[in-house]
C-alpha cells in the first residue's frame, strides 16, 4: 500500500518498499557516523535478494528491496525523479531526528501477518520495530471472495457467522464469470460490472450489521480491543506507527488493550454508508464519539475465471480496504 511513482528508472516503484530501504540505509548510517553513499555501497544484490554489512550492522531484505535497491542507485546519481528525492528526504529526516536503540542488524521482511516493515535487533533480540506509511493508509486489506476470507476480516470485529447464508447466495451470483470487455468500449462489459454492483451491495449489507453492532454495543470490548491492536503490530512484536509524509508517530503496543478495551466501553458509536459519485466505490464509516474510527473502502477488480481457458472471461474480486483512527494511539 502507498504511494506508487511510475516515471522512475525502474519503472513501477511502490512508496511502501522503497521508504523502508531507505529507512534502514538512514539508520545505518545515523547509528556509524556514515552517509547514505557510504553504506548503500556496502550493499549488494545475493540469489535475488538484497543484503549488506557496514561497520559491523547487518542488513537483510527480500525480493521487493530489489526495485528499491536499483533505483536509489539512480537517486544517488541524482537521476531519479522528484517524487523520490521527497520519499528520501522525509524518510531521512525522520530517522535523523527520532532515537532507535542500539542494534547490529536490521530486516525488511515484513509479511501480511508481521506489521513490522523495518525492524531492529540487538544479537537475537528485538529493539524496535517500525509500520511505515507515506500519509494515512489502510490498516489492512482482504481480497479474497470466499467467506472465509470475508469472516476473518471482519470477524475480528464482531460476530458475522450470521450473514453466512446470506453471503453464500450471493457468492453464487457475483461470481459467475463474464466478459471483461464491452464489444464497442475498452472497459468492462455489461454483464461483469453487474457482478460488482452485487458483490459491493452484498459487502456492504454485511458492513451494515457490523456497524450497527458497535452503535448497540455488540462486542467484548477486551477481545476487540485487543484485534483492533493487533492490526497494527500484526503476530510480532509492539510497534512503531510511522506517517512518513507528516513525520507523525505512535507507539502501538500490547499493553494498550485494557486502555483501548475502556474507551470502548464508555463510547457511543454511529455509523455512515455511501458510495463514490461513480458508484466504484463504497464506503462505511463507524464514528467513535462522533469521530472517523474505521473505515471500510470496497472497489471491485477483476481476475481470470478459474478454470477458463479464455483469458478475456473474468470473475469479480473484492477489494476492501481498513482504515483505523484508535485514540491516543493514531
Amino acid at each position: 500500500m502507498g504511494m506508487t511513482n511510475r516515471q522512475t528508472v525502474v519503472g513501477k516503484l511502490n512508496s511502501g518498499e522503497f521508504t523502508e530501504f531507505v529507512f534502514a540505509l538512514a539508520a545505518i548510517a545515523k547509528q556509524t557516523n556514515s552517509t547514505l553513499r557510504e553504506v548503500y555501497d556496502n550493499f549488494n544484490v545475493t540469489n535475488g535478494v538484497v543484503v549488506g554489512m557496514h561497520k559491523g550492522v547487518v542488513f537483510f531484505g527480500d525480493g521487493k528491496q530489489l526495485p528499491p535497491y536499483m533505483e536509489f542507485g539512480y537517486y544517488i546519481k541524482n537521476e531519479t525523479t522528484s517524487t523520490v528525492k521527497e520519499w528520501v528526504s522525509r524518510t531521512k529526516l525522520f530517522v535523523d531526528t527520532h532515537t532507535i536503540p542500539t542494534f547490529d542488524t536490521v530486516k525488511c521482511e515484513g509479511g501480511s501477518s508481521n506489521k513490522v516493515d523495518v525492524g531492529f535487533y540487538l544479537g537475537s533480540q528485538s529493539v524496535i520495530g517500525f509500520s511505515l506509511k507515506w500519509g494515512h493508509d489502510a490498516a489492512e486489506r482482504s481480497q479474497s471472495p470466499h467467506w472465509r476470507s470475508v469472516e476473518s476480516f471482519y470477524g475480528k470485529f464482531v460476530d458475522i457467522s450470521e450473514y453466512k447464508k446470506y453471503y453464500d447466495e450471493q457468492y453464487q451470483k457475483f461470481t459467475i464469470p463474464a466478459f471483461r470487455y464491452s464489444q464497442t468500449r475498452g472497459d468492462w462489459s455489461d454483464e461483469l460490472i453487474e457482478r460488482g454492483l452485487i458483490m459491493q451491495e452484498t459487502v456492504q449489507h454485511i458492513e451494515k450489521g457490523v456497524a450497527d453492532k458497535f452503535v448497540n454495543k455488540q462486542f467484548d470490548s477486551q477481545t476487540l480491543a485487543k484485534n483492533l491492536i493487533k492490526c497494527y503490530t500484526g503476530d510480532g512484536e509492539d510497534i512503531v506507527f510511522v506517517e512518513l509524509k507528516t513525520g507523525k508517530y505512535y507507539t502501538v503496543t500490547n499493553d494498550s488493550v485494557s486502555e483501548l478495551a475502556q474507551l470502548l466501553d464508555s463510547a457511543t458509536f454511529s455509523q455512515e454508508q455511501n458510495q463514490s459519485d461513480s458508484g466504484k466505490t463504497r464506503n462505511t464509516h463507524i464514528l467513535m464519539n462522533g469521530d472517523n474510527f474505521i473505515h471500510f473502502r470496497t472497489t471491485a477488480s477483476a481476475d481470470k475465471a478459474p478454470g477458463q481457458s479464455n483469458n478475456d472471461l473474468r470473475r469479480v474480486k473484492r477489494q476492501t480496504y481498513l482504515t483505523l483512527n484508535i485514540p491516543d494511539l493514531v
